[in-house]
């Protein structure tokens, strides 16, 4: 579905369909069915490479990373609790 977020990632390494428009649907499944060997690996070659690179895990890390670098190096050695205020 060119709904999904696979498909925007993905891009040129999948047949992109609206799934709510039945011709397009058909086409799309015709073309994935009809298409030759040699270009099916292609769009497998793209669609494995991306998601060989951009992991979960390679996500979770950079987003911890960013969240870290958005700190300041105060805020990472403060306290947990919150100091009485009086």
């Amino acid at each position: 579905s060119e709904f999904a977020g696979a498909a925007q990632a993905l891009g040129a390494g999948c047949v992109r369909v609206n799934p709510y428009d039945t011709r397009e649907l058909a086409r799309g499944f015709h073309l994935a069915l009809s298409m030759s060997a040699e270009q099916r690996g292609v769009l497998h070659a793209y669609a494995d490479q991306y998601v060989s690179k951009f992991t979960s895990q390679a996500w979770a890390q950079a987003f911890v990373s960013q969240l870290a670098d958005s700190q300041p190096a105060s805020a990472l050695s403060a306290p947990a609790v919150p100091l009485p205020l009086g």
